[in-house]
């Protein structure tokens, strides 16, 4: 499972005989490519081939977080994590004071069975999250973030500007060298919190 956003690929990895579903929160519009045309663009296109590599590094790197965050994470961890995530991806307006109202448009179900959980329990720890400063709740699909990085840590979620490392390579430089290997099952996972 994964959530795209405008401009991503769907279907350009599977098998011809694999399925899979999409379904949209938004209006969207969708652009259908013949497998057998794009993988000839893909050999004849080098931007269109990096741009697809590195479209699914940061898939594989998703993955690897919400294994990551279904695993060691508490739900609390798991949904401020989720909504320091969606500043970047859903609509996000910034105030003068630093914070910003982010505007979810994906279902409480779909967040609930994104997070391996009920929407009931993502209700309570909405409002346990309120509770902790860390979002004032507007209506049901607004909320009004006050500090972002405060959210970004109790999410254990590594700000896109910082220079999170592991292992001594930078995810940028890691990325890179996944992308120029080829080398499945490596990449950049989340940021673990310091011992």
């Amino acid at each position: 499972m994964a959530i795209l956003n405008p401009g991503d690929m769907a279907g350009e990895i599977q098998s011809p005989r694999a399925g899979y579903a999409l379904e949209t929160v938004t209006p969207v519009t969708i652009c259908r490519i013949e497998r057998s045309a794009f993988q000839r663009l893909l050999t004849e296109d080098a931007e269109l081939r990096r741009a697809t590599y590195r479209q699914r590094i940061r898939r594989l790197d998703a993955v690897r977080r919400l294994i990551w965050s279904l695993g060691v994470q508490t739900l609390e961890e798991r949904l401020a994590g989720f909504l320091a995530l969606a500043c970047k991806t859903q609509p996000f307006q910034p105030l003068p004071d630093g914070g910003g109202i982010l505007s979810i448009q994906i279902p409480r179900g779909d967040i609930a069975d994104h997070l391996n959980t009920s929407r009931e329990s993502i209700s309570r720890v909405t409002y346990r999250l309120q509770a902790a400063g860390l979002i004032e709740i507007r209506d049901a699909t607004h909320f009004r973030i006050p500090d972002l990085d405060r959210l970004r840590r109790a999410g254990g979620v590594a700000a896109a500007t910082e220079p999170t490392r592991r292992r001594g390579i930078s995810l940028p430089r890691r990325a890179r060298l996944i992308s120029v290997l080829g080398v499945p099952g490596l990449g950049a996972g989340p940021a673990l919190p310091a011992c």
